[in-house]
Parts: C-alpha cells; sequence; structure tokens
C-alpha cells in the first residue's frame, strides 16, 4: 500500500512539476512577443516558413487539379455566371465614348492596348519566371507559378511598369518590372510590390510594397519611391509607422494580425489641382486601406498620416483625386441586397460638403467583390473595370446609361478571367504607336 502512495505521489510530483514549466515557458513566450526578445524571432521564422510551406502545398493542391474549372483553382477566375457570354466589345455608341484606347491587364501577365472597336494594337507579355529565373525576394519557388499583373503603367515610348501578383509563392506580392515596347526587361525591383504605383511629376516611381516583420506574425505594407531609370531605391516609408506618428492611431487594432491594412491603392496629389484641395498639399499621398474600409493622406514630408476617414465605402479599392475637392472611389460592397448578397457601386466624396454621393450603381448587372477600378474621363464619363466580371465599360453619368464595354476573351466554358485593371489613353498620349521602335 506505501508502495502504491508513493508511486502516486511521483506521479503527481511530475504532474506538477510539468504544470509549472508549462506555466513557465507559456509566459516566457508571451512575454517574448510582446517585448520581441529571444526566442521571438526564432518562433517566429519557424512559424512562418511552416506557414508559407502550408499556403504552398494549398494552392499547389487547389491549382494542381486540372479536371477543375479555372475558378475553382485561382482567384483569378471566376464562374462564368458572374458575367456576359460574348466577348470583346459588345457596346459602342458612336460619338458617345470618351476617344482613345484603353490598356487593359488581365489574369496573366500580359497588358493589351484595344481600340474602341476591339483591335489589339499592341501587346506586352513577360512571364514572372522570365523577369526573375531566380527572384532572390521571395520565399518560396515554382516551376510553374501563378502569375499575372496587378496594375500596369504605360510610358508615351511604350515602355511598361508592371506589377505580380504570384498565388503559388510566398508572399504573393511578386515584385515589380519595367519592359521596353518590345517587353525586353529594362529592370526588376526585386522587393515585394502590389497593388498599385504611381508616377510623381519628377518622375519618381511610387509604389506599394510588403515587409515581413520579424517582431510579430505578420506583414506590414510600405510606400517606397523609384529611381525611373534603373530602378534603385530611393527611399520608403512604413505605413502603419506613419499611424503611429498620427492622431489616428486607434484605427490599428491592438493586436494586429496577418495583412492588417491590406493596403490596396496609392496616388499622388498632382501639383496641377492640388490648389482645389486645400486641406492636403501637392505631394501627399491617398492610400486606400481595405481591411478598414478607409480611405488616408500621406505627408511624404513628415512620413505621418494626416487625414483618414472611415465608413465611406466597404473593402474599396482605387480611391482618386478627381478634381473640385473631390475623392471618387470604387466601393466593392457598399449596397446591400436580400439575405447575404451585395452589388458594387462608384461613390463620390466631397472634402468641402462632406457628402457622399453615388455616381453609378446597378444592383442586377454590376458586382466585382475584388479589385475593381474606375477613371473619370476627361468628357465627364467614367470607365469602370468590374474585375471578377471580366468587363471593363464606359458609363454616361448624366444619365446615358453605358456607351461602351468590353468582356475579356480570356473564357473557358465555365470560367471568365479577371481584369485587374484597365485605363482609357487619349490616342496623343502614346505617340510610340506611330514612331517606329528604337
Amino acid at each position: 500500500m506505501k508502495k502504491i502512495l508513493r508511486r502516486w505521489d511521483l506521479i503527481l510530483f511530475v504532474l506538477a512539476v510539468a504544470v509549472i514549466y508549462s506555466a513557465a515557458f507559456f509566459a516566457w513566450g508571451y512575454l517574448a512577443s510582446l517585448k520581441g526578445v529571444f526566442p521571438q524571432a526564432i518562433v517566429h521564422d519557424v512559424g512562418e516558413a511552416a506557414k508559407a510551406y502550408w499556403k504552398k502545398l494549398q494552392i499547389e493542391m487547389k491549382l494542381g487539379d486540372e479536371n477543375r474549372p479555372l475558378h475553382e483553382r485561382s482567384n483569378s477566375w471566376y464562374p462564368r455566371g458572374n458575367a456576359a457570354a460574348d466577348s470583346g466589345v459588345v457596346a459602342h455608341k458612336q460619338g458617345a465614348c470618351y476617344p482613345g484606347y484603353t490598356v487593359y491587364a488581365d489574369a496573366a501577365s500580359a497588358a493589351y492596348l484595344i481600340d474602341l472597336d476591339g483591335t489589339v494594337l499592341h501587346t506586352w507579355r513577360k512571364p514572372f519566371n522570365d523577369a526573375w529565373p531566380d527572384p532572390p525576394h521571395m520565399l518560396t519557388s515554382n516551376d510553374e507559378p501563378f502569375d499575372y499583373w496587378h496594375r500596369v503603367h504605360v510610358y508615351p515610348n511604350g515602355d511598361l511598369l508592371a506589377i505580380y501578383h504570384v498565388e503559388n509563392l510566398s508572399p504573393y506580392a511578386g515584385g515589380l518590372v519595367r519592359l521596353d515596347r518590345d517587353s525586353n526587361v529594362l529592370w526588376t525591383l526585386d522587393r515585394n510590390a502590389h497593388h498599385d504605383l504611381d508616377i510623381a511629376a519628377d518622375g519618381t516611381i511610387y509604389v506599394l510594397t510588403q515587409h515581413d516583420l520579424s517582431e510579430g506574425p505578420r506583414t506590414e505594407d510600405y510606400v517606397m519611391m523609384v529611381a525611373p531609370g534603373d530602378g534603385a531605391i530611393i527611399d520608403s516609408i512604413n505605413i502603419a509607422d506613419a499611424i503611429r506618428r498620427s492622431d489616428y492611431t486607434g484605427i490599428i487594432p491592438r493586436n494586429p494580425t496577418q495583412d492588417f491594412l491590406h493596403t490596396n491603392n496609392l496616388e499622388i496629389l498632382d501639383v496641377r489641382i492640388a490648389g482645389e484641395y486645400p486641406m492636403f498639399e501637392a505631394g501627399d499621398i491617398l492610400l486606400s486601406f481595405r481591411a478598414l474600409s478607409g480611405i488616408a493622406i500621406l505627408d511624404p514630408d513628415t512620413r505621418a498620416i494626416t487625414w483618414y476617414k472611415g465608413n465611406l465605402s466597404v473593402w474599396q479599392h482605387d480611391p482618386d483625386f478627381v478634381g473640385d475637392g473631390k475623392i471618387v472611389l470604387f466601393d466593392n460592397l457598399g449596397v446591400p441586397l436580400e439575405g447575404q448578397r451585395r452589388a458594387s457601386r462608384i461613390v463620390e466624396y466631397d472634402l468641402n460638403t462632406l457628402e457622399l454621393r453615388v455616381l453609378y450603381q446597378d444592383t442586377t448587372g454590376f458586382f466585382s467583390d475584388v479589385r475593381g477600378s474606375q477613371q473619370l474621363l476627361a468628357n465627364g464619363n467614367l470607365l469602370i473595370t468590374s474585375s471578377a466580371q471580366g468587363r471593363v465599360f464606359e458609363v454616361d453619368v448624366d444619365g446615358g446609361g453605358i456607351v461602351w464595354e468590353f468582356i475579356t476573351p480570356q473564357q473557358t466554358k465555365r470560367s471568365i478571367g479577371v481584369v485587374n485593371s484597365a485605363l482609357r489613353f487619349a490616342p496623343e498620349d502614346l505617340p510610340f504607336l506611330t514612331t517606329p521602335a528604337g
């Protein structure tokens, strides 16, 4: 009997020691995560590597099943039920459209320049692995990356800037490349560029980038300034730090998680219209935080957020300065319908009157829960990119309805490719089309 009691005493002693050590290690780990001391960095690196490997396996399994439709295997393809069955230009009201050419980026690493009849005038194409045979800025690699251009910018001489997203690599933010008119690589930015870019008056490229943080299980977004001639990095601003230096620190979650801002837009306030925004300064940067459903102004001189506005939209994209103290944006989920259904709309926010006005919505035919953009054209029309529907259309906002519409030809029997972005150019903006190369 005494032997049995001694055995139980030993068992209870071992259990008590185990509980004490477990509590001690838990407390140590918790404090390490808060203070960033040993072994937090090691644990974080191991955890991030495991998450990246698991994500890679999930995506490879998802993309690898050739028997499943593309919209079930990729975020860049949607079911055909969410899109028209035709392709090419399906609507064109002569004389009602803004004259020019449209460049669009689809669900591949390619961009196409088309006229109002849908004729392809020029094509740029460069797969990710051709731009980066051995990408030094990616955590993983793949012989067959599922890549596409999320945003492009065309120069008058035909050069093109393109931001890569890569679904089956980690991180998804693939980088920035400058190509010539024949799709030859001029330079690459070996950083995790994502979503959007803009060009300053002096030619400097401003692009969103994503950086992993060793002191916490998350990434944070940066605004990076890049030299246009060779892609050299000039400077970068941590957006979360810019918030911490502002009066809007409360918008950062107490325990930030992965991609807690999801910055998806960047636009520089042009000096030519800065006088119409007396509350801001020329060179200020307009940002969009999808995860917060809010937009903000970053002062690049003080490196701080100087203005923030939420509750204008839900998971918005592409806020633009359009003059007269107004901002127009793509409100992805701003129109509630029956049940859990939503519709998209284009809205205009007046910084002077604080009024929000709907410029366009169609609850039966316009919806993109992801991406999307709009462009206010010189004739007052709107060019809208409904990404998830694979369509680009021009609207007369004064009641004329749709005056031009294009559906991507990138389709299968059950899926349609996403159109990530589109822009209309006046013919005189692209002289390379009428001049020989060289």
